[in-house]
């Protein structure tokens, strides 16, 4: 279940239309920009968005080339850029600036492969926020199915101390 799921579940304001693009938002470029398009974000509360996959991905010609399967750790990134997204989403300000680090990753699971031609649906939904912090419930979808959940930490890097 997704798509209108944050109006369904009592997400008040959540913007679906007249969306930013990622590149406006995310600092990544290509090829680690791993989120195609935002479907809707409602600042600091929920965000959805796409990753096709393509049969063109630069990953695939090591990892498995006779068997092409999406890589686990770039699912969790793709999930850490949409909860990103969630964390830093203004219409006013410049997004870029807040975008931080991934902080954490808890109890994540991986249920189904991932093959070229699949549209990953991905949905992150803060659960918790401290600080400058925020722990994200993630979860990702092909075919209306789940294929990998857990959580995320992300943190603004104007507050990470080094």
């Amino acid at each position: 279940m997704y798509g209108n799921n944050a109006v369904e579940t009592g997400l008040d304001d959540v913007i679906t239309e007249n969306l930013r693009d990622v590149k406006e938002i995310l600092p990544h470029k290509y090829p680690f920009l791993l989120v195609d398009r935002i479907l809707e974000v409602k600042p600091k509360e929920y965000a959805l968005g796409i990753k096709n996959v393509s049969h063109n991905e630069p990953f695939f010609q090591g990892h498995f080339p006779d068997n092409n399967i999406f890589p686990g750790a770039l699912l969790i990134e793709a999930l850490a850029q949409i909860s990103g997204i969630m964390y830093a989403y203004t219409n006013d300000e410049d997004s870029q600036a807040k975008i931080g680090y991934l902080a954490g990753v808890n109890k994540m699971r991986h249920y189904k492969i991932i093959k070229p031609g699949d549209q990953i649906i991905l949905e992150s939904r803060n659960i918790h926020s401290w600080d400058n912090y925020i722990e994200a419930k993630v979860t990702a979808y092909v075919d209306q199915k789940i294929v990998a959940k857990g959580s995320i930490v992300v943190t603004e890097k104007s507050k990470v101390k080094r």
